[in-house]
């Protein structure tokens, strides 16, 4: 002090062109859709952390009974907006960041797209030369995380 600064680092799942999480994967939970997004059938997940062990960004979290009862703060209380949105978890399985599948179903960019006011995140297809994000990767040289895990992340960063 006073010489510091902040980084942020987000936390997202890289959706993982070669993703070992859905390699181990014994039940056949975690899969790759059409489009690239990494997904999780909570009605096919054992719970047995495989995933959350092969991920090498750290980016699986295996849900808890507690972590929907208790809510954010751990009251046991839950906010309106956690009554709403955990409904749709299952305790004992495991969860990751999906793009918000069902925004990208309906033609729009996932929440933490959207919503941030000062647009750090940028979505779109990669394999299009003429999308904002493939163009932002090349202007900027974009740098996938880890490359060295030989995972083929579809998530980039930029200075």
């Amino acid at each position: 002090y006073p010489n510091n600064k902040r980084i942020y680092i987000p936390t997202i799942c890289n959706q993982c062109e070669d993703a070992p999480c859905e390699k181990v994967c014994p039940s056949g939970a975690t899969y790759t859709r059409a489009d690239g997004i990494v997904m999780v059938d909570p009605q096919k997940c054992i719970g047995c952390s495989s995933c959350a062990v092969a991920c090498p960004y750290d980016m699986r979290t295996m849900l808890t009974e507690a972590m929907l009862t208790d809510g954010l703060f751990g009251t046991g209380e839950l906010t309106p907006f956690e009554q709403q949105g955990y409904s749709r978890y299952v305790p004992g399985t495991s969860v990751k960041c999906d793009f918000c599948s069902e925004r990208v179903d309906a033609g729009l960019s996932p929440a933490c797209v959207s919503t941030c006011p000062t647009n750090p995140r940028i979505f779109g297809d990669l394999d299009d030369a003429t999308s904002a994000a493939r163009q932002l990767i090349e202007r900027r040289g974009g740098r996938q995380p880890l490359p060295e895990k030989q995972t083929k992340p579809k998530v980039y960063y930029v200075d």
